[in-house]
């Protein structure tokens, strides 16, 4: 007996009694990325909302507002609480489509670091004084140098600027280690999403000799070598610190590595992340 050929995946075979079918496809999971922004009722998160919104909005992706509050609150606390969640929400979704919130318990900088993946971009608001459980001064340090993707830290007071192109640049800090190529190619892509022009502030360490220069820069070279983005690179000699203050008087947004080539071993943020992160006049991305 023989079996008999078929291109019909639905033929019954008469030898084997079964039926043949092609193999179902393989499912591709589909990775969707969050901007999660942590509030606390204070004007610096709700500055944190509008930028997080802006950056939903700019990316295509969902907004995830999330509230801490101790595991004691009290009842009239614990509404206080939803209706500032129930508020920000209605705000958010006149800018951008999806978005979600949630009130949790625990420790505020904890509870925000859970419900955000590394892939996650994570807002946080910037104030002038730290606050023992809200997320602003020290917790946004912490959350800076702690979560493993890119975090956010707004420091601009007001609304954001819209998302129309913006005439300001995005600012980039180059010093050749390798957070400083990856915040490069975030600056890239945050200045195509804004339409924005970048500028990359080289500061590469007096070590550094000229092969390992010359290598850095053509590095830095391919990472800003994107189409629709013009860049402009200029050469800081020196303390890069007072430099980036001044830009960011006129930049829409400031982008560093977490770390740099000068970092001491053990410490999770550099000195000019830090620096930035407190004292910058625009909008702090630090990528790790």
């Amino acid at each position: 007996m023989t079996i008999q050929d078929t291109r019909d995946p639905g033929t019954i075979s008469r030898f084997l009694a079964t039926v043949i079918r092609p193999p179902a496809p393989r499912a591709v999971p589909v990775v969707r990325h969050t901007v999660v922004v942590g509030v606390d009722g204070t004007p610096a998160s709700e500055t944190a909302v509008d930028h997080a919104t802006i950056e939903a909005e700019l990316r295509g992706w969902p907004l995830s507002i999330v509230h801490a509050q101790p595991r004691d609150v009290s009842p009239a606390d614990r509404e206080h609480g939803t209706a500032l969640l129930r508020r920000l929400t209605e705000r958010a979704r006149t800018r951008t489509g999806s978005v979600a919130s949630r009130l949790v318990t625990g420790p505020p900088m904890s509870c925000l670091l859970d419900r955000a993946s590394p892939e996650d971009l994570l807002v946080v608001g910037a104030g002038h004084t730290p606050v023992i459980g809200l997320l602003t001064g020290a917790t946004s340090d912490q959350v800076a140098a702690r979560h493993r993707g890119p975090v956010l830290v707004a420091r601009t007071p007001g609304p954001p600027p819209g998302t129309s192109r913006d005439t300001r640049p995005v600012v980039a800090g180059y010093d050749g280690s390798p957070w400083a190529d990856r915040a490069v190619r975030f600056a890239v892509e945050e200045a195509r999403w804004r339409g924005s022009d970048l500028t990359v502030l080289w500061s590469l360490p007096a070590w550094m000799g000229p092969a390992d220069a010359r290598t850095r820069a053509a590095r830095l070279s391919t990472a800003t070598n994107r189409a629709g983005v013009r860049t402009r690179v200029s050469r800081v000699a020196g303390d890069p610190r007072p430099r980036f203050m001044l830009e960011s008087e006129r930049a829409a947004a400031i982008v560093v590595g977490a770390r740099g080539t000068g970092g001491l071993t053990g410490l999770l943020l550099g000195s000019v992340s830090q620096a930035l992160i407190h004292q910058a006049r625009c909008p702090v991305f630090v990528v790790h």
